[in-house]
């Protein structure tokens, strides 16, 4: 299987997120490489935490490189040590400092660079739109917008479904917590599904919840309480063919009496 870059497979069959430290970054971090536990074996769901994690530290890094000057004393200091610093300007000049007469000339150096402008940026591009983000025209409550959504299918759907999808929902919420519904992201789902992943239930019913929380979203989008085009729960997980086979040949087992009185 090709894996996607930083993305790595241990062992046990968990995904990890692997990143090389940039050459002037490791003294910051204090070592060479960034190793992750992504704790998932979902192949989409590792992918998604990996891109997510690859944009921050990505940020991370060009947030370490901002410009710092450190003291003359400290130079001095490290100078006696046998010790220099490097030190990156913001429009990507490097600089070796060994000594007290190097601090120097790089401060005036620096002085007559910043005076002809030669650190001035162009505006940095905004970022794409992502329709999670986008505003709605009336922002609605994720609770009340659960509750219209069971109410508008009830009529459509049996009782014992109608009861299902109500449990699904309803476990989302408070997962989590009532919030404005054009504020969740992709990213909360993705969450969500390793809580559920991380909390023992089986693939299975874990593609059943997230079944009818697509489903929800489609509704809510259907009546402009949710931007359009991107369904956050779609793609969060998925049931093989091969999975159902093997399911097929396991059986299933009765439900425990907890199973039960959560259906009540």
């Amino acid at each position: 299987m090709r894996l996607p870059h930083h993305l790595r497979i241990a062992s046990n069959g968990k995904f990890y997120f692997r990143l090389t430290v940039p050459a002037d970054l490791i003294a910051h971090y204090g070592k060479q490489e960034i190793i992750q536990s992504l704790a998932t074996r979902d192949p989409a769901t590792a992918k998604f935490l990996a891109y997510a994690l690859s944009a921050k530290f990505f940020a991370d890094f060009q947030q370490q490189r901002t410009m710092k000057v450190p003291s003359l004393e400290d130079v001095i200091d490290a100078a006696k040590q046998g010790k220099h610093y490097e030190m990156v300007l913001p429009n990507g000049t490097r600089l070796t400092v060994k000594d007290k007469d190097d601090h120097m000339m790089a401060l005036e150096m620096i002085g007559k660079m910043e005076a002809v402008g030669a650190f001035a940026q162009a505006p940095a591009p905004q970022p794409a739109s992502v329709s999670t983000n986008q505003a709605v025209e009336k922002p609605q409550p994720l609770s009340g917008t659960i509750n219209a959504y069971l109410l508008g299918i009830k009529d459509k759907t049996s009782e014992k479904t109608h009861q299902i999808k109500k449990t699904a929902l309803k476990e989302f919420l408070a997962w989590k917590k009532d919030c404005l519904l054009h504020t969740i992201q992709r990213t909360d789902l993705a969450e969500y599904c390793q809580y559920l992943q991380n909390s023992g239930i089986a693939r299975p019913t874990i593609v059943n919840k997230f079944s009818y929380i697509k489903l929800f979203f489609k509704f809510c989008q259907g009546k402009g309480w949710y931007p359009k085009g991107d369904n956050p729960a779609e793609g969060q997980i998925s049931y093989s063919r091969k999975d159902k086979r093997k399911r097929a040949k396991q059986g299933f087992e009765p439900f425990s009496v907890a199973d039960l009185i959560r259906f009540l």
